[in-house]
Formats: C-alpha cells, structure tokens, sequence
C-alpha cells in the first residue's frame, strides 16, 4: 500500500489516519476506526492497538507500507514534534514482532533522519544496506496504483522485474519510460509489450540519435545517479570487481569458478539483493537481481573501450 504523503503536509495524526486507513483498503475489510483527527486525545499506544486490531481481521495477510521521500515528509511536517512521532511510530510498525508489516521507503537523503531522536537506531534497525526490493506480486499491484492510460501485458511485466529485480526506484523508472511512449499511442488499448521494455531500458542507459527528448533526459539524471552510486563508497572495490566479472560472464557465474574471497563478495551483494543465488547439483550459479546495472556495467565498459582506443 502506498502512503499519500508527496505534496502533503501530515500531522502525527493524519499520517497515523492515513496507515490505518490504507490498512483497512488493503485488508479488504470495513473501515470501522474513528480518524485520529476527530479525536480528543492521540498516542501511539492507541495506533497500534488499531494497528493490531486490523492484523487480526486478517491473520494471514502480511502489510507492505510504501512512502515516497520519507526524508521529505518529516522536513515538511506540521512541527518538529509530529516528525518524532511520525518516525517512532514508522520504527515501531518495523520492528514490532506482532505486526506483519514491512516497509518500501525511498529518500532523498535519508542522513536527515538522524537528526530526530531514534533516527539513527531506525536506520539501523532498518538495514541501510538493504535495498528495497518488491516481490514480482507486489511490483504488479505496485504498478496497478500508478493509473497509467495504457496496460502493460505479462511479458513486458517480467522484463520489468527483470530490470529492477523489485528495486522501487527502477520499477518507478520503467512506467517513466512506458509513459514516455504512452502518450504517441494511437490506439490506448494497445498494450505494452516485452520488447517495448527491453529497447526503453537500453535507450535509458545508451540514447541513440533517434532517442526521444524524455528519454534523454531520464538517461542525464539515471546514468550519472548509477555511475556515482557504483563509484562511491556503496560498494567496495571487491564487489565492483564482482559486479564486472559477472558482467563479462553475461550475467551467470559459477561458485566452482570464483577463489573463496570472492565467493564470499558474491554472497554479500547477493544479501543485498543486488545479484541472485540458485543451488544445483553441481555448483552454486550467481547471476543478476537487478538486471538494468548490468546493462549500465556493459555500457560503462564499452564507453571505456572506446576512449582507450581513442587514445592510441
């Protein structure tokens, strides 16, 4: 479920209202609770409690909360104190081991929570190596909350988590770039298909002479944003090594093939959901999660090609 908060500026309590709400809507249930706002007194005691009393209407479901630029919805809060609140209660709903909830949060500069008391232990709690990932259901009813004028078939679904491998920053990017052709559509029925996915996402991180505006300027924030990324201290030099090998190896590697060492880098992007890990019987094969940063390895290596050449 994802939270309505751009553009918004939340109170403890119309944010406590809004969870509970999308609680409700998600569970599929009646939304029996009385809006924190129309309440005389609020505490976080009471939210979880509500919190709890939807879970048990629903035992066997587990909550996925979205919340886009969660930075930004502190920052732009009703007070100082309502931004505290709003973080324990966040902290609290991910660490409570009664409620079956997880959370997908993008941010700006997540560094800002640390301003708040307990921001650095929810940073912590919530694991700031981890990337946040989607499984392939959720991307899709992910997707389905987007409304956009057109539908996207099973193959161009699949080539979508095979690109962001459930990261919500690239599944957001792949509806960017279906919308960026969306638009020329002359018959809105006509789906988006696989082989639509596959050119876009190259052209994202390779424009051409023919490559649309859009999709030009998605490429002038996407491919400086990945190249900082993979050159700053997000990985070390083993795993950008790695990431390499696995790139020359066409996306599978074999544990049999790799020293210990490096073993161990492959299991440690792999924990961090970055690349996948499949046992056989023979071996243990490595091979991409998130396949749009092979593409952007395959093109950083190619332009590097180039300019050596150029030199010579």
């Amino acid at each position: 479920m994802l939270l309505d908060t751009l553009g918004i500026q939340h109170s403890a309590r119309s944010f406590a209202t809004e969870v509970l709400s999308k609680m409700y809507q998600s569970a599929g249930v009646q939304n029996t609770f009385v809006p924190y706002q129309n309440r005389e007194e609020f505490d976080s005691s009471s939210f979880f409690a509500d919190c709890q009393a939807v879970v048990n209407k629903k035992k066997r479901m587990h909550f996925v909360i979205c919340v886009d630029e969660i930075d930004a919805v502190l920052a732009t809060a009703s007070s100082a104190e309502d931004a505290r609140i709003i973080l324990h209660m966040l902290s609290n709903l991910l660490t409570n081991s009664d409620l079956p909830v997880r959370l997908l949060l993008t941010s700006t500069d997540k560094e800002v929570l640390r301003h708040y008391p307990s921001g650095s232990d929810f940073l912590d709690n919530l694991g700031t190596w981890q990337v946040p990932l989607c499984s392939e259901v959720e991307m899709k009813g992910l997707i389905e909350r987007f409304e956009v004028p057109f539908k996207f078939d099973k193959d161009a679904l699949s080539r979508i988590f095979h690109y962001s491998g459930g990261e919500i920053y690239f599944i957001k990017l792949a509806v960017r770039l279906a919308l960026s052709i969306g638009a020329t559509q002359t018959d809105e029925k006509r789906p988006i298909d696989g082989e639509m996915m596959n050119e876009l996402m190259r052209q994202v991180i390779e424009p051409t002479e023919e490559t649309s505006f859009t999709v030009r300027s998605l490429n002038g924030n996407v491919y400086p944003t990945m190249k900082n990324i993979f050159s700053s201290w997000v990985f070390s030099e083993e795993e950008r090594q790695l990431m390499h090998s696995l790139t020359k190896a066409n996306g599978t590697l074999q544990a049999s093939s790799l020293k210990v060492s490096e073993v161990q880098v492959a299991n440690r992007l792999y924990e961090r959901g970055y690349i996948s890990k499949t046992t056989t019987e023979e071996d243990e094969e490595y091979r991409w999660r998130i396949g749009i940063w092979q593409l952007f390895l395959e093109n950083q290596s190619q332009l590097n090609n180039r300019r050596n050449r150029g030199k010579q």
